[in-house]
């Protein structure tokens, strides 16, 4: 890449409000742009014409930019769906996958599994950055904050879906870089639903989930998930500050213990760990 990695904004010297860091992203001249309709340019023009494509491996009629695209629709998605989307060989799609980890562009998130035993296939893969993700799905300023115009209902509610996965993927990257690289991150799923985020220090779980509407719904399988990977704290949710502490439906009825967090919460317990 020709610009600095993505932890470039660590560095003490800077300090950027959490609201930027989710809408423009971690490359530090889109974070010193003076609007964020410049920093997606800068992106555009910077970071867009140097993703790695790996041309050989791309299916017929395919090129690099229709791939990126493809990859930031499914954000947040779980991988051999998005493999068979791309249309392209797993060997290929697992090649991509590695150059661009390397790249920092991409990360994956495993399933989780029991102690012991052989980690299992399959993972959920993000795009690190967040100012990348919203330029590659075409968001400027005014989409971003209040959706398309003139486009049909499933438009919308697709936009929605994929401003919530947005979300999600800020705020577990974001508790993932502050846990540190001695902690194992992986997603914890059953049939149906998941729990978006298990951090294990060792000596201690904990088990996150990551919400921004009004309400959030709890189901069995969120007590079993907290049981099966023997999660010490409540479950965790972490919430949008800016749409305000949800609504919790079916927590109380279940016996779930929940402890609501900001982002800006979450980190500070993330990073002092258990």
């Amino acid at each position: 890449m020709a610009v600095g990695g993505l932890r470039e904004v660590e560095d003490p010297r800077f300090r950027f409000a959490l609201a930027d860091l989710r809408r423009r992203g971690r490359y530090l001249p889109a974070l010193q742009a003076p609007t964020y309709d410049r920093a997606a340019e800068w992106i555009g023009d910077q970071v867009l014409p140097q993703l790695p494509a790996l041309f050989d491996d791309l299916p017929t009629g395919m090129e690099g930019p229709d791939l990126w695209a493809e990859l930031a629709r499914s954000h947040a998605e779980w991988s051999h769906g998005i493999q068979k989307r791309s249309r392209m060989r797993r060997d290929a799609f697992d090649r991509l996958v590695t150059v661009s980890e390397q790249q920092d562009l991409l990360y994956r998130l495993p399933r989780w599994s029991e102690p012991g035993c052989e980690r299992g296939e399959g993972y959920k893969l993000y795009l690190t950055d967040p100012g990348l993700l919203h330029r590659l799905l075409a968001w400027d300023d005014r989409m971003y904050h209040s959706g398309p115009s003139g486009t049909g209902p499933a438009q919308v509610n697709r936009f929605w879906q994929q401003r919530d996965k947005s979300w999600e993927g800020f705020v577990v990257s974001s508790l993932i870089r502050a846990a540190g690289p001695g902690v194992k991150a992986t997603v914890w799923e059953a049939n149906p639903g998941e729990i978006d985020l298990i951090l294990d220090w060792g000596r201690e779980t904990w088990a996150i989930e990551v919400t921004r509407g009004r309400s959030k719904r709890f189901r069995e399988m969120h007590g079993e998930g907290h049981r099966a990977t023997g999660a010490a704290r409540p479950i965790m949710l972490v919430f949008d500050d800016e749409v305000g502490v949800p609504d919790l439906r079916g927590a109380l009825r279940l016996g779930h213990r929940v402890e609501c967090l900001t982002v800006a919460q979450a980190l500070r317990e993330v990073r002092a760990g258990p």
